[in-house]
């Protein structure tokens, strides 16, 4: 599971209340995002238990609402939107791509941020491989 972070502060709050839940977690810094903010995405294992994914979840809920209240309050960002999306790449690398607001906020009215996940993730997939498979034969099996 993947929770994307724009201020470092609530990104290590983050972190040390999993620590204190007992959940294992790394987290990535994509420069590349924009020049002036530095994008943190935490990664934990996709398999934990539904009650302690639903503390991850509050929690993250949380600081997101922090980070609305800070942004909002600090000088030039007042107007500012920003949405992302994380992809997984076929090295296990995770990506985080920038989104239009608008079209983030289109797919979320649809989707979960897991199926928007895997969307962008399969995209990526057929991106990296080596030649076009054909619509009509059936995908090979994951394993």
């Amino acid at each position: 599971m993947d929770y994307v972070f724009f201020d470092a502060a609530l990104c290590d709050e983050f972190i040390a209340y999993a620590a204190s839940l007992n959940i294992a977690c790394r987290c990535a810094v994509d420069e590349n995002m924009d020049a002036t903010v530095a994008v943190r995405t935490v990664t934990t294992a996709d398999d934990l238990p539904g009650a302690l994914l639903a503390l991850l979840e509050a929690r993250c809920d949380e600081l997101l609402d922090e980070t609305a209240s800070r942004v909002a309050s600090a000088e030039g960002w007042v107007g500012k939107r920003l949405a992302a999306v994380s992809a997984t790449l076929a090295d296990g690398s995770v990506r985080t791509i920038r989104l239009d607001p608008e079209l983030a906020n289109k797919l979320l009215a649809t989707f979960s941020t897991e199926e928007i996940h895997r969307l962008v993730s399969e995209i990526a997939a057929g991106l990296a491989a080596p030649e076009e498979p054909r619509l009509c034969r059936e995908p090979a099996t994951k394993d």
